[in-house]
């Protein structure tokens, strides 16, 4: 069962999604999935969240600054932030590891979280791929010519 700070979460993501909507039947999904989040809040919060709730407020932006040097993790960074609707921000003379972005302190927050699990999980799989990669292509030839001669 999904708390209340959980809905609030997907309530926001949904909303944002219906905002952004490209065609009327992805603005009619989000709707849908809207109201039925909305029903869910209601189940569980009560009278809060009767009828057609205002859309929680939008937290002000700020300006976040990242620095991530390696090329991989920084791709799965700027992946996350399109899929979330953000926009890094690039200023002249900026480092090329430097990552400016705006938005609410809640966001990053979570988004940074997720960041943090993901580059883990993206270090651990190239470094498992560099190791099969030297095993395989490099020592394996070592072995082969040491077994000619």
């Amino acid at each position: 069962m999904q708390t209340v700070e959980q809905l609030l979460r997907t309530l926001r993501k949904v909303q944002s999604l219906r905002a952004r909507a490209g065609t009327p039947g992805e603005e009619r999904a989000a709707a849908e999935a809207e109201e039925r989040i909305l029903a869910r809040l209601h189940a569980i919060a009560g009278g809060r969240f009767a009828g057609r709730a205002e859309p929680p407020r939008e937290e002000r932006a700020i300006l976040h600054r990242f620095s991530i040097k390696d090329p991989w993790t920084r791709k799965l960074f700027f992946a996350l932030l399109e899929r979330d609707g953000f926009e890094p921000l690039f200023y002249p003379r900026q480092h090329a590891h430097t990552v400016r972005v705006r938005a609410p302190e809640a966001a990053m927050d979570r988004l940074w979280g997720e960041f943090r699990g993901l580059s883990a999980r993206l270090r651990r799989d190239l470094e498992g791929l560099a190791d099969r990669m030297i095993r395989t292509e490099i020592l394996a030839g070592d072995a082969r010519a040491a077994r000619r001669n």
